[in-house]
């Protein structure tokens, strides 16, 4: 099961087609995103439904349990589940996500993409990335976006012909603009940022972690961290890679899912 990032990532981008040649995959489209309709209260959005809706849907799918990969916002969405569902788990796959979106969290995003300061886009990229959220409408929210692509592959200047030819949907990578929106608390009522940094011991199920080299907002940095907390996880970096590996590098990506689920796969199950 994949989930995709945002929050309210459409999960057309994140399919990988690679990866289906040896594995069912399963993608789960957001509430509020796609075809499925919007919440009538935008205050319902976060992430314990979605955790929630990941379970209802194992549970409507009739499976035991599941190897979950979690993409960006989908990582902390698959970390959540983790911690709350760890029976239902036969592996988890943390690709290009993050354990806190914390100072440390905003401090790395900030200082990492200074790596594309003397790139022709950057100055407009990185004023679309602080524009999103002021998005009134998708369609505003998806141009808006398409400016701050570049941010998110690592050697945009050399193959964004390839990427606009091939990969739409990495270009229509947020379809929901209210639902993105929600995420943000009211100005009297600042939420806290997510970190499951003390937990990710509690995490004992074979885990993956994904990271592209050049990822400038989920980082090596963060992967590490990740990496050290939870027991016996296996990181895989991508070198000269950005967010979007399986799009990127997409056999690369698949190898190393492979590997993993080969060994899932011998792995006794856990009662």
């Amino acid at each position: 099961m994949a989930h995709p990032g945002g929050p309210g990532g459409g999960w057309g981008y994140l399919r990988m087609p690679e990866v289906e040649k040896f594995a069912t995959v399963v993608y789960i489209e957001p509430i509020g995103t796609g075809a499925s309709a919007r919440l009538p209260n935008p205050a319902d959005y976060g992430r314990e439904r979605d955790t929630a809706t990941v379970e209802g849907l194992r549970a409507h799918l009739g499976l035991e349990n599941v190897v979950l990969l979690g993409h960006s916002y989908g990582g902390f969405v698959a970390l959540d589940y983790a911690l709350a569902y760890p029976n239902h788990l036969r592996g988890l796959v943390l690709y290009d996500t993050a354990p806190t979106t914390g100072p440390d969290f905003q401090k790395d995003v900030e200082a990492n993409k200074k790596w594309f300061e003397n790139e022709p886009w950057y100055a407009d990229a990185t004023s679309a990335l602080s524009d999103v959220r002021k998005a009134e409408s998708d369609e505003e929210l998806t141009t808006t976006f398409r400016r701050a692509v570049p941010l998110y592959v690592a050697n945009w200047t050399e193959r964004h012909k390839e990427f606009e030819a091939s990969a739409p949907p990495l270009l229509l990578y947020l379809e929901r603009a209210q639902r993105r929106k929600a995420h943000g608390p009211p100005a009297d009522k600042p939420s806290k940022p997510f970190d499951v940094r003390p937990r990710l011991g509690e995490i004992q199920v074979p885990t993956l972690i994904l990271v592209g080299q050049k990822d400038f907002i989920c980082s090596e940095k963060m992967a590490n961290v990740m990496h050290q907390g939870i027991p016996g996880s296996r990181l895989v970096v991508f070198e000269r890679i950005g967010h979007l590996a399986h799009s990127e590098s997409p056999a690369e990506h698949a190898r190393a899912l492979r590997v993993f689920l080969d060994g899932v796969d011998r792995a006794p199950k856990q009662n």
